[in-house]
């Protein structure tokens, strides 16, 4: 008896530890749905007494148990458990109670566990991926095609991946056969792709969860790759477009491509062109208008047999210009500038035709420095000053343009065709030469002919001469000391000389040969003399005047006088002055030449000079006082470098001497 209380305390403390110290944290039961069932629990704890404990999972069904050994992996325990061993798929029936086992004992862990509610298929096989032109076709096997329940009633989802971008694409199918399709046009060209599948019953008599990913099957999208593109416009109502495509469609050697751009509902197609390895297309977009609007936009898709590829999206034209080459430019020269001007073609447009920059090329073939010459008129003009320009050199100039608004943005178009000139500096240079020539022209005269004066052997002996004229001071010294000024009483002292007058009429014309005395001072001037011409003058006929000189108390008969060069007075011209006591008959006659009365005053000999018969002086005078007569002739005084020299004009003198200095005289 006393063993009893002791066994008991025994029982229960064998009993009662197990029950607290075993712990299920959590467990999970699924089944494929065919006859098994995978069970996984999270155990912590041991039973008391028990470090090492071995577990076992115990399905109850009816009066049917199955134990199946629960296996530890990674702090987990987890079993696959065979069930149905007389049938090959579970029926919609079926239910189960689970039990923890171990070696003392076990615990209940669930209650009608029923597998249609708890499924998890098996993954699809491998999917099979198959290309045409326009598309990827993906078949799969998904394990359950024999099934008694639900090889009609499963759904699929497909997991797209590209190693090139971490987005993922989820497409789904219930197909019965395991089959989807992918569009080639929604895939990158030359992009690797990769897809696998799960599976997951969409009835409600069996509900469960999606199965584990199948295998990943991966590919390349061999479709027409585009390296590059550039698609600009004129922002008339075209668009131009050149592509870079490498590599063809599969199945596809020669493949022609299109370029569709759409617009809303509508779509236009232009064919694309192949030229030095690259395809291009000018397609007219706007038939309805003239120009592009400041809002369309425009989807580019590239087009081939097989289907379509997005090229880009939002195409606006307005931020993608590219205007028309500029006409011609014109050149016009004028002495200082070369103006320049040129079209736009723009000139009509309805939104550009103010909003252009413009750059100038200035080429030369002599250089390779090219100058950027900029303009923004909205007449097309540009000027170009000649002096930047080099002399004689061929230029060419040529022109392209822009917009300059912030609403239209685009490139510089190309260039021009090119205008060339040549810079005629010849014209300038005979420019120049002609304002020389009419500016120091008659600089150059004066000077010449001061340089033939001064070395003109005449001229120089004429100048020489008159800077040579002896000054008449001493002759005239007599008037002013003896006589007091009276030129009546100097010239008739004491009454000795009588002054007679003849009548014009009894006069004649005489000739007089006047011999130049050579002067030696000067070889240059004595060149012109070594044999001295006669030079015969003919004077007029004149008045014969008696004239006393001073000194002289009687008169003589005419003589030929000799008058030599060294006297310190100038002679009177054409006058002979007698140097006796008689009367001396004086013949006067104008000179013709004013420099051969200056040749008379450096010198001169009066030879073979005879008396005419109108011109005699009386033997004998008539008293001693001359009697009065009328002088017509009369004296000047002529002005040179030494001073004053008189000389003896007529009344007939061809001179022009003024009038105050005619002079009448009485004796």
């Amino acid at each position: 008896m006393k063993c009893l209380p002791f066994m008991f305390v025994c029982w229960c403390s064998s009993i009662l530890p197990v029950t607290i110290c075993i712990k299920v944290d959590g467990y999970s039961c699924v089944t494929a749905f065919w006859n098994s069932i995978t069970c996984v629990l999270n155990i912590t704890g041991n039973p008391v007494g028990l470090s090492n404990t071995t577990y076992s999972l115990k399905f109850i069904y009816e009066e049917e148990k199955i134990s199946c050994p629960l296996v530890e992996t990674n702090h987990s325990y987890s079993c696959v458990c065979k069930i149905r061993k007389d049938s090959h798929v579970f029926s919609s029936y079926d239910e189960y109670d689970l039990k923890l086992c171990y070696e003392s004992g076990c615990q209940p862990l669930t209650e009608n566990f029923q597998p249609r509610q708890n499924i998890e298929l098996t993954s699809p096989h491998q999917p099979e991926v198959q290309q045409t032109p326009k598309t990827f076709n993906i078949t799969w096997k998904s394990g359950y095609e024999d099934h008694q329940y639900l090889y009609d009633c499963l759904d699929y989802e497909l997991l797209l991946q590209t190693s090139q971008s971490t987005e993922n694409k989820i497409l789904r199918s219930n197909s019965l056969k395991g089959y989807a399709l992918i569009q080639r046009s929604i895939l990158k060209p030359s992009a690797t792709y990769c897809i696998k599948v799960r599976s997951i019953p969409n009835s409600n008599d069996y509900i469960g969860t999606w199965s584990k990913w199948s295998p990943s099957t991966c590919w390349k999208n061999e479709a027409a790759e585009v390296d590059g593109y550039s698609c600009v416009t004129a922002f008339w109502n075209s668009i131009t477009c050149v592509l870079n495509i490498t590599g063809n469609p599969v199945g596809l050697s020669n493949t022609t491509y299109s370029l569709k751009f759409i617009y809303e509902e509508e779509k236009i197609s232009c064919p694309l062109v192949e030229m030095n390895h690259s395809y291009s297309c000018v397609c007219k977009i706007r038939k309805d208008l003239h120009v592009f609007s400041s809002y369309d936009e425009y989807d580019l898709k590239l087009c081939y047999e097989s289907g379509c590829q997005p090229l880009t999206e939002n195409f606006q034209p307005t931020q993608n210009i590219e205007l028309t080459s500029p006409h011609q430019p014109e050149v016009q020269q004028t002495p200082k500038t070369f103006n320049i001007t040129w079209k736009s073609g723009y000139e009509d447009h309805q939104y550009l035709y103010d909003c252009l920059d413009y750059e100038l090329l200035l080429q030369t073939s002599q250089s390779t420095e090219n100058k950027i010459l900029h303009s923004n008129s909205l007449e097309g003009y540009a000027l170009i000053q000649r002096s930047i320009l080099k002399p004689s050199a061929t230029y060419c100039i040529k022109v392209r343009s822009i917009p300059n608004s912030d609403d239209y943005i685009g490139t510089w178009s190309k260039w021009s065709p090119s205008t060339c000139w040549k810079n005629e500096a010849a014209e300038e240079q005979d420019y120049t030469l002609v304002i020389l020539i009419k500016s120091l022209g008659p600089v150059c005269v004066a000077v010449g002919v001061l340089l033939f004066v001064f070395y003109s052997p005449a001229a120089r002996l004429k100048i020489k001469t008159l800077s040579k004229t002896p000054s008449p001071a001493p002759f005239f010294q007599p008037l002013f000391q003896q006589h007091e000024g009276n030129l009546q009483k100097w010239l008739s002292p004491q009454h000795q000389f009588v002054l007679t007058y003849k009548t014009e009429e009894n006069l004649r014309t005489d000739p007089v040969i006047v011999v130049p005395k050579p002067i030696t001072k000067d070889p240059e001037e004595n060149q012109d003399f070594h044999n001295p011409p006669v030079i015969q003058l003919a004077f007029h006929q004149c008045q014969t005047s008696y004239v006393g000189l001073p000194g002289i108390h009687e008169a003589s008969t005419p003589i030929t006088t000799v008058c030599p060069g060294d006297m310190p007075y100038t002679q009177l011209p054409c006058s002979v002055w007698g140097v006796g006591i008689k009367e001396v008959e004086v013949v006067c006659t104008p000179p013709e030449d004013f420099f051969n009365m200056s040749r008379a005053d450096s010198g001169c000999s009066c030879e073979d000079l005879t008396q005419s018969p109108e011109c005699s002086l009386p033997n004998n005078p008539v008293d001693d006082s001359p009697p009065p007569c009328y002088c017509s002739d009369y004296c000047i005084l002529n002005k040179t470098a030494k001073g004053f020299a008189p000389v003896l004009m007529s009344k007939r003198s061809n001179l022009n001497v003024p009038f105050d200095s005619l002079q009448e005289c009485e004796s």
